[in-house]
């Protein structure tokens, strides 16, 4: 400490001339990612995410669904916010994406009924139940879970549940 420089007679200003400031684990500099940005730059299709076939202009925005990027989609009540997501999850679902769908306003049945019609183009009240049953034997195919929990719920269970489903059902895509 300064105290014992100073009782070893050290230079003090020197000492804080050459003194550089600790480095933070999460903190960093352009240098350290230079290299990383010239590969992208180089190998952009590398780089794209899981194209959108259904949205091809959203493609041109976001690139593509990229693992491990989190999107924030906010708006009023009845903007198509679920909507989108609906639309958004089916494409990679359609392209063998593992989805995970966790919703704590929406109950499973309401969301599946919503997925479901939205995959099969057609409102599904009134279709035969040959007709829904078919429905819903290609639909359960898709690579799509779904987290049991509603309400108010624990994070670190949210977490935990999330956590497994990348694990064990390599899970690429969470709504």
């Amino acid at each position: 400490d300064a105290n014992d420089a100073l009782l070893h007679e050290a230079d003090l200003r020197a000492i804080i001339e050459r003194s550089k400031p600790v480095p933070h684990k999460e903190i960093m500099t352009f240098n350290e990612i230079r290299e990383e940005l010239r590969y992208q730059l180089a190998n952009p299709e590398q780089c794209a995410g899981h194209q959108y076939r259904s949205l091809p202009t959203l493609n041109n925005i976001v690139k593509g669904h990229r693992r491990g990027e989190l999107t924030v989609l906010t708006g009023p009540t009845g903007a198509g916010k679920t909507t989108f997501l609906c639309q958004t999850s089916l494409d990679l679902a359609e392209q063998n994406v593992n989805t995970l769908w966790g919703s704590f306003e929406i109950k499973n049945t309401q969301l599946m009924k919503k997925l479901l019609q939205q995959y099969c183009g057609v409102d599904l009240a009134g279709v035969s139940d040959s007709a829904f049953d078919a429905a819903c034997d290609e639909f359960g195919e898709l690579p799509m879970y779904f987290m049991r929990f509603y309400g108010s719920t624990d994070v670190d269970e949210v977490l935990d549940a999330m956590e497994y489903a990348v694990y064990v059902h390599d899970v690429e895509h969470i709504v």
